[in-house]
Formats: C-alpha cells, sequence, structure tokens
C-alpha cells in the first residue's frame, strides 16, 4: 500500500487569523485544556471579532437594521428563544428560519451567535428564531434536542 504523506494543516486566511490572534490577546485559551464551565467564561470569537472591527474602526454594535425579542420557553428561565426580525416593515408572509446556536451542545450561547441569526434576518428577509439550550454535562442527554424540539 502506497504510503501518504503527512501535510500541516491549513493555515487559517488572514482575516480569520486576525480574529483568532485577537482572541488569545484577550486571555483566550485552547478549549481543549479547559472543562465546559471554564471554557463557557473565556473570550469567544464574536469577542475576536469585536476587537479587530475596533482596532479598524469600525462599528461594533448590532445591525439596527434587524430587532430582537427573546420569548422564554419552557419552565427554565434560561431557555429562551431569540425572535430576530427586520425592521422594514412587510405585510407579506415572511420564512421562517430556526436556528441553534454552536458549541458542541456544551458552550456559547445566543450572545456570542448574535451575528448569524441577524445577517440571515436582513439578508432572507426572514424571521430568523435563534433558540438557546440547556448545555451538557450540567443536562444530559436528549436534554439539548427536546429543548430543540419543544421551543
Amino acid at each position: 500500500m502506497p504510503r501518504i504523506a503527512a501535510t500541516a494543516p491549513p493555515k487559517p486566511v488572514p482575516d480569520m487569523q486576525a480574529v483568532l490572534s485577537a482572541q488569545a490577546a484577550l486571555g483566550a485559551k485552547p478549549i481543549e485544556t479547559l472543562t465546559p464551565a471554564q471554557a463557557r467564561l473565556q473570550p469567544t470569537p464574536a469577542d475576536g471579532v469585536a476587537q479587530v472591527l475596533k482596532a479598524k474602526g469600525l462599528p461594533t454594535a448590532p445591525d439596527n437594521s434587524v430587532t430582537t425579542q427573546d420569548l422564554a420557553y419552557g419552565t427554565d428561565p434560561m431557555r429562551v428563544a431569540r425572535i430576530y426580525k427586520p425592521a422594514m416593515a412587510s405585510t407579506a408572509p415572511r420564512p421562517v428560519v430556526v436556528y441553534y446556536h454552536g458549541g458542541g451542545w456544551v458552550i456559547a450561547d445566543l450572545k456570542t451567535y448574535d451575528a448569524t441569526p441577524r445577517y440571515l434576518a436582513k439578508t432572507l428577509n426572514a424571521i430568523v428564531v435563534s433558540v438557546e439550550y440547556r448545555h451538557a454535562p450540567e443536562a444530559k442527554f436528549p436534554a439539548q434536542h427536546e429543548d430543540a424540539a419543544n421551543s
């Protein structure tokens, strides 16, 4: 069998490297060295993006052409669905997109992943529902999937 030569992992593109460098400068540690509780408290890629934008003199405030509203669901007050709506008035029906943020069901939250549903609402002229769910390991499987189904 022929041997496949090992190759170095690809390097991030310059814009992403700037975000990763800014996040590291804020004190972020490698995620694999942290407990879930520690990982939730450290600077996020969203914090890195904010630092890069600030350094370039660009605005860091959320795009105000999209409005948001948080609605609790279930019995746990920490479970919230954030509704994103394009600010432009429309009487026409809009599509609805349900968005579950990243973080492997363990870390991250609605704040960390605010930009994506906001962008989707604006560019698709859609209502986007971003769902916060209970996190592992505190909430055991299938709690996250139940939250997704019941939101």
